[in-house]
């Protein structure tokens, strides 16, 4: 088994595009529309992706409850600078043991996203 993608139902495409895209730097791998949706896939060419569907019908959601989505960076203290920078204010850095530290945010849906660097 390989994970390929993980699905985030959204209220708005555009608006989660650009948080991805923007805020996050994740790539747009694929962008499709159909007659009840219209979806987004994020990630870098052979990794697993976020895939982003706006339904036409939406019916009421408690989006975001739930569900989280880690993502690896680099250098998690330029991470949160860049963030702030741009109005998003993530939790305090944790750091469980001396391998591993990582931060919480929510997406424009309420999903949380937790960066994490390791050592």
């Amino acid at each position: 088994m390989f994970l390929k993608w993980i699905t985030l139902r959204v209220n708005n495409l555009e608006q989660s595009v650009k948080f991805y895209s923007e805020v996050l730097k994740l790539p747009i791998a694929a962008r499709f529309e159909t007659s009840v949706n219209k979806i987004a896939m994020m990630g870098e060419k052979g990794s697993p992706k976020i895939e982003l569907i706006e339904e036409n019908q939406l019916n009421e959601l408690n989006l975001g409850e739930g569900v989280s989505i880690g993502l690896k960076v680099e250098n998690l203290e330029e991470e949160i600078n860049s963030l702030r920078k741009a109005g998003i204010i993530p939790t305090e850095i944790i750091s469980p043991n001396e391998h591993i530290k990582f931060c919480f945010l929510k997406d424009p849906n309420g999903y949380t996203i937790q960066l994490f660097e390791e050592s």
